[in-house]
């Protein structure tokens, strides 16, 4: 039976599970669930306990095939896309460790590259004092004042 979800008047049910990971601040393992009748935009992560309870047949397949499967093939970024080296490079979140494509970030290399630590969007709305530090890459000295400068 797949889980089953009521949310206010909301219902969800899982269609499948997309993805894995450890969650470093919460210890737990998540899920990437993508809900019945709902586009991609509403998957969500959840954690192995909730899955277990009505879904542990789809947690169960969804490990026995991953470990091979998603070893080379691992999700990642807003567009649920592996990595391919010819859509550009990726950017990993200092927080949460996903890694984001630069294409769908509107990112490039050269932007991509002047970040001391990059938060993506969904670590800075859950801790606003989240800010992406960029790289102060030379320092000038004008008239006895030290100027930080992005070349």
């Amino acid at each position: 039976m797949p889980l089953e979800r009521q949310d206010e008047d909301r219902f969800y049910v899982v269609e499948k599970l997309l993805d894995r990971r450890h969650n470093q601040d919460t210890g737990r393992e998540e899920y990437l669930v993508r809900w019945q009748n709902y586009p991609p935009e509403w998957d969500s992560w959840e954690p192995r306990t909730e899955l277990e309870r009505n879904a542990l047949d789809m947690v169960n397949e969804f490990d026995r095939t991953s470990t091979s499967q998603f070893q080379d093939f691992q999700l990642h970024c807003i567009c649920r896309q592996p990595y391919r080296f010819d859509q550009g490079g990726m950017i990993q979140c200092f927080h949460c460790h996903t890694w984001y494509h630069f294409k769908c970030l509107h990112m490039d290399m050269e932007e991509a590259n002047s970040y001391a630590k990059y938060y993506c969007h969904e670590c800075k709305r859950m801790n606003p004092g989240f800010k992406s530090m960029v790289k102060i890459e030379k320092l000038t000295t004008f008239y006895g004042m030290t100027l930080a400068e992005k070349s």
